[in-house]
């Protein structure tokens, strides 16, 4: 984790509780110029379904555009994750394609759904 921590093409944000416990976490990921990749968002399961990792990815999504100088985001996810789906459809993001069953989870094979949002 620290070597990933210090990739220059990498911007990692967290939330944190009043407690300084970790409430979701994320990497924004330069891939071309005025293009990022939002990857690796994880919000911890007592928070889930209750609009934290939609305000959180918001806020990541507004600091791509004013801070980061992004006009373009992606982010894969999987087809059977209906939750996260929800999340980045609300939020502007697109399909793009879906690689069909194309990753390993608990030994079944899922569906990874490229999705894409302009700034």
């Amino acid at each position: 984790m620290q070597l990933h921590l210090q990739r220059t093409d990498i911007n990692s944000f967290a939330y944190l509780d009043k407690r300084k416990n970790l409430l979701c976490y994320a990497d924004i990921a330069r891939k071309e110029k005025k293009t990022g990749v939002l990857c690796r968002v994880i919000v911890h399961p007592e928070h889930r379904r209750r609009g934290v990792g939609k305000a959180f990815c918001r806020d990541l999504l507004v600091w791509a555009k004013q801070y980061g100088n992004y006009s373009r985001i992606h982010l894969n996810t999987f087809g059977h994750n209906k939750a996260a789906l929800a999340c980045y459809t609300a939020l502007g993001f697109k399909t793009v394609s879906v690689e069909t069953k194309c990753r390993r989870v608990n030994g079944e094979l899922q569906d990874l759904v490229v999705m894409a949002a302009n700034l």
